[in-house]
């Protein structure tokens, strides 16, 4: 039996609830009154004071403050790019009434970047963003200019193209030492692929697992930033499977179970994969590259 449940707004004034309509007015708080009587008010987060960005030197304290509203209280997070924030020794997240605050005690210039908070209560979610700059003394600075970029050519014979992406162009390359061959990621540092191109080294740095090809060592020049990467088989999956007069359901079952080792390892680290194809999944033991 479907429970009867009122909805009013307006104080109470009116007992039409219509959602479409509410929306486009902007209208966030809402009432629910049940067979005993018993209202409660739901409202989604809001909130009142934004973050800003904030801008400080090393070894400074960095603060984002936010005011946020909302019934229930809602529960807040704060993130740096796509990864929760946690209390450490330099980091530290606190709670007074309706104001939210992140702290980050001696900066350094890795912790530069965009922040997130993020609320959400029964009514809704709300998300702000906020960039930190972290300036380095002109010590760091000095001694970046005076130490020497490692080169590609001095570790690294390149071979043929192997491979070439939308914005990036995959070559194959032969350590000079110990002569394993790798694949190295050429990305151009222009203004609209910079962001993307750290973004893929940062994520890479963290992983370590049998079913993600594997980031070996990186170089970067004015203009591009080279991912030395773990050579996968150039053979595709697909090109295996259809080689063979026929697949089992056994050959299926397991290739399919590494594919979900590599996404669920992923998934564990809030890393989302957006682009998994069969061109991407390469024979060895089955690996999943273009993380």
């Amino acid at each position: 039996m479907m429970a009867e449940v009122p909805w009013f707004r307006n104080e109470g004034t009116e007992n039409i609830l219509d959602l479409a309509r509410e929306a486009s007015e902007g209208i966030a708080e809402r009432t629910c009154v049940d067979k005993k009587g018993e209202k409660s008010v739901t409202s989604p987060p809001y909130m009142q004071v934004p973050l800003e960005d904030v801008q400080v030197r090393c070894g400074e304290m960095a603060k984002f403050q936010a005011i946020i509203e909302g019934n229930p209280q809602p529960v807040v997070g704060w993130f740096k790019g796509i990864s929760l924030l946690l209390d450490s020794e330099r980091i530290y997240q606190s709670n007074e009434s309706t104001s939210y605050s992140l702290v980050l005690y001696n900066t350094r210039a890795e912790d530069g970047g965009v922040y997130a908070c993020m609320a959400k209560n029964a009514g809704g979610e709300v998300v702000c963003k906020a960039e930190l700059v972290v300036q380095e003394d002109k010590k760091s600075q000095e001694a970046k200019k005076r130490s020497p970029r490692r080169k590609l050519h001095s570790f690294y014979e390149v071979k043929q193209e192997i491979g070439r992406g939308s914005f990036s162009i995959l070559k194959r390359v032969i350590h000079k030492a110990n002569r394993v061959a790798c694949a190295a990621k050429f990305i151009p540092l222009r203004s609209r692929t910079r962001e993307q191109a750290y973004r893929e080294r940062d994520i890479l740095v963290q992983l370590s697992h049998d079913r993600i090809t594997q980031l070996l060592d990186q170089f970067e020049t004015r203009k591009t930033l080279i991912l030395i990467l773990e050579l996968c088989s150039n053979e595709d999956l697909l090109d295996r499977l259809y080689k063979k007069n026929k697949v089992t359901e056994a050959e299926v079952k397991f290739y399919i179970k590494q594919l979900l080792e590599g996404i669920l390892y992923l998934h564990s680290n809030e890393i989302l994969h957006l682009d998994i194809k069969v061109t991407f999944m390469k024979i060895g033991s089955l690996h999943l590259s273009n993380v």
